[in-house]
């Protein structure tokens, strides 16, 4: 009796998640566009393409792009040191594509439509750019 209740859930939960099938649809490609921008971000700063949508590998090596250490990783499981990290991480991903703050605004605030500015637009990587802008703890 459990296993029917918890399946009749299940569904009451999935039907009512993209009721509208246009909605799905659209999820859907924001998702498919959110990826497909890491990706190219990920190759702009001469990384494979697979590091980019393996989960916790991709904030490692998102960190190390922007030229901060690899241990800060650690820090993101840290509760509202973790926002700081991101916050910091955000900013330096936007200055090494030649962005300034109010870009990190938009990364931040607005990911599905900055992301894919920097992934999909003429943005170039340079590592060399800001390395000493924050601290490196």
């Amino acid at each position: 009796m459990p296993s029917l209740l918890l399946s009749i859930k299940i569904k009451v939960i999935s039907m009512n998640m993209f009721s509208n099938t246009g909605e799905g649809i659209i999820w859907l490609i924001a998702i498919a566009l959110m990826i497909y921008s890491h990706v190219r971000i990920f190759q702009k700063a001469n990384h494979a393409w697979w590091e980019a949508i393996i989960p916790i590998y991709s904030t490692y090596i998102l960190i190390k792009i922007t030229g901060k250490p690899g241990w800060w990783i650690i820090l993101l499981f840290v509760p509202i040191v973790n926002i700081v990290i991101y916050i910091i991480v955000t900013h330096q991903l936007s200055i090494k594509f030649g962005y300034g703050g109010w870009f990190t605004v938009g990364l931040l605030f607005v990911p599905f439509v900055f992301y894919p500015i920097i992934g999909l637009g003429d943005s170039v990587y340079m590592p060399e750019r800001a390395a000493a802008t924050t601290p490196a703890l």
